[in-house]
Formats: structure tokens, sequence, C-alpha cells
């Protein structure tokens, strides 16, 4: 009959705290407003461009999605501030 032998050290390996679901939730919400605000930016590109194509109409859509966005994080940055209070 074959016997396996295991050989362990003492090191000890590092591993980051598991995170909570509240503290889970936190960083995500933290990591979709900073998404946010990085689409925010493009979309305000992306109506400049439009109005120097001459797509005026075309580009006050897309600044009423950079707005909508905006206000998209207004929210979730409220729901952030009540959550960490829990």
């Amino acid at each position: 009959m074959a016997m396996l032998i295991i050989i362990t050290t003492n090191k000890l390996t590092r591993r980051p705290p598991l995170l909570s679901r509240k503290e889970r939730l936190v960083k995500r919400l933290e990591v979709y407003i900073y998404h946010n605000n990085d689409h925010a930016t493009s979309y305000e590109n992306l109506a400049i461009e439009a109005m120097e194509l001459g797509g005026a109409p075309a580009a006050q859509l897309i600044l009423a999605a950079a707005e909508f966005t905006a206000r998209q994080n207004e929210n979730l940055k409220k729901a952030l501030a009540k959550l960490r209070t829990l």
C-alpha cells in the first residue's frame, strides 16, 4: 500500500481580510460612482465632437445623457452615505 506524505512549512500566507457584505456593497458603489464619472466625461466629449460635426440636436441628446449620469451619481452618493451609517 502506497502512502502519500505531505510536508508543509510554518510560513503563514498573508491574505487580505475578507470584507463584510456591507463593505463589499460600499466598495461596489464607490466603483460605480467613479465609473459613471468617467462615462459622463466621455459623453461630454462626444457632445463636443457632435457639435463640431454640425450635429447640435445629437449633441443636446448626448449632453442629456451626461446630465442623467450625473443625477444617477447623486443618488448613488446619497445611498452610499446612508449605507456608511449602518
